[in-house]
C-alpha cells in the first residue's frame, strides 16, 4: 500500500505522474490477482471483465484515460447481476481473497481520483501537435 499525498501545494505535474504510476501499478497487480482467482474458479465472464479493466488501466497515459478505466471498474457495480451480487461458490479463503482484492481495487480506484482531482492539469495539447502525431512513422 503506498502512502503517497498529492496534497502538497508544490506538486509538479512530474510528481503527479509518478503518484499515477505508483497507484496504476498497485491497481493492475490487483486486478491481474483477481483475473486469476476468478479464472481458476472457471468465472470466466468476470475473469474477461477485470482483464478488459486491467489493460484499460495500464494502457491509460492521459487523465482522461485514467479516469474512463475508473469508470470502467466502477460500472461493474449496481444492478441485478453485478459485481455487488457475485460470490464464488468455493467460499472460505478463495471468496475471502476476492473480498480483499474487491475492496482493494475499490479503494486504489477511489486513491487515484482524488490524485487527478488534487493534480496539477494536464497540459492540453494542440491540434497541429494531435494531427501531426497521427502522421508520425516509426524508424
Amino acid at each position: 500500500m503506498n502512502n503517497i499525498s498529492t496534497s502538497a501545494p508544490s506538486m509538479t505535474r512530474e510528481d503527479a505522474l509518478k503518484v499515477f504510476a505508483s497507484i496504476v501499478a498497485e491497481i493492475t497487480e490487483c486486478a491481474d490477482e483477481l483475473v486469476a482467482l476468478l479464472r481458476r474458479h472457471g468465472e470466466d465472464k468476470w475473469g474477461d471483465n477485470f482483464a478488459v479493466f486491467s489493460e484499460q488501466m495500464r494502457a491509460a497515459q492521459t487523465d482522461r484515460a485514467r479516469r474512463d478505466a475508473v469508470r470502467c471498474f466502477k460500472s461493474f457495480h449496481g444492478g441485478m447481476g453485478s459485481w455487488n451480487d457475485f460470490y464464488i461458490l468455493a467460499l472460505g479463503e478463495e471468496e475471502a481473497l476476492r473480498c480483499r482484492l474487491s475492496g482493494e481495487l475499490s479503494r486504489l480506484c477511489e486513491q487515484l481520483t482524488t490524485a487527478l482531482d488534487e493534480s496539477p492539469e494536464e497540459p492540453q495539447v494542440g491540434l497541429w501537435a494531435k494531427l501531426s502525431g497521427l502522421f508520425k512513422r516509426d524508424g
